[in-house]
């Protein structure tokens, strides 16, 4: 999530504009890809947001099993948004 924060923040990723994306914080960053249709399901990337932040905050070993549980979702939603992107973009995005 934090390659394609700095592509939000920067709009560059290998010297190309991915989109007219600028955003300051990882949420607006998130709502504003969902408007240019980078994502299907903003809820998801909105709860991996929301996973990230406890696992800086969080130390309870309950907390860390129910992020752990949603980590398969994560990981697809990550994976659909690489195809997209290199489909999109041409390449592989963020490699």
């Amino acid at each position: 999530m934090a390659y394609w924060y700095a592509h939000c923040r920067t709009g560059q990723g290998d010297g190309r504009r991915l989109n007219e994306i600028s955003a300051n914080i990882p949420r607006e960053c998130l709502q504003q890809a969902y408007v240019a249709h980078w994502l299907d399901d903003e809820g998801e990337w909105l709860s991996m947001l929301k996973d990230r932040n406890f696992t800086l905050h969080s130390y309870k070993e309950e907390v860390a099993w129910d992020i752990y549980r949603r980590l398969p979702d994560h990981l697809a939603a990550m994976q659909a948004l690489h195809q997209l992107l290199s489909q999109r973009f041409g390449g592989s995005a963020g490699e």
